[in-house]
């Protein structure tokens, strides 16, 4: 199997085959990597980079505040879609007890029940959404390094905020689901 050429933030990068790793007694985890600059210069500084693969360990070697950044703005994405489920579920519960004051006669008990359980479904699921977002985050910031972080920057105000979406989404399903046996 040949070498691969990639482009990886910019630069040229050559990754050699798992065969090649095993004949040089190379830890398979930590594939070698053969980076050049962007440029296609053959004459560029040539350096070997390692990219830990595994979960927890130094992603990159930017040393660049952007990467952090990045997964900061892709955790609030997570949060815009958790809260958009949790407002959906809710108006999903919600238009089961509209139907049944609109029209008492012609509201059927399964179609009021079916629209609880499929808005507690949604507020579960966004609940569930921004939890794990958060948690994907925490181990995010686990691999950057302090020069990845700007000076004064508190980087958790996005999880504790995202952690706290799902706790008040668990409290929802609760009171509703207590709202619903009165």
């Amino acid at each position: 199997m040949p070498c691969m050429q990639r482009r990886l933030r910019g630069r040229i990068v050559t990754v050699f085959p798992i065969d090649l790793c095993k004949r040089f007694q190379l830890c398979l985890e930590t594939p070698l990597v053969l980076t050049r600059r962007s440029s296609g210069n053959p004459a560029a500084p040539v350096r070997l980079a390692f990219f830990v693969m595994r979960l927890g360990e130094i992603v990159s070697d930017l040393k660049d505040p952007r990467v952090l950044f990045a997964a900061e703005r892709t955790l609030l994405a997570w949060n815009r879609t958790s809260l958009s489920l949790i407002a959906f579920g809710f108006v999903v519960e919600r238009a089961g007890l509209l139907i049944q004051a609109l029209a008492p006669a012609g509201a059927h008990v399964a179609q009021v029940a079916l629209t609880f359980w499929l808005g507690l479904s949604f507020i579960a699921l966004g609940s569930f959404t921004s939890g794990y977002s958060a948690r994907q985050y925490s181990v995010v910031l686990r691999t950057l390094s302090p020069a990845e972080f700007p000076p004064g920057y508190a980087a958790r105000w996005g999880l504790a905020v995202n952690a706290v979406v799902a706790v008040l989404g668990v409290f929802l399903i609760i009171v509703m689901s207590i709202g619903r046996t009165q």
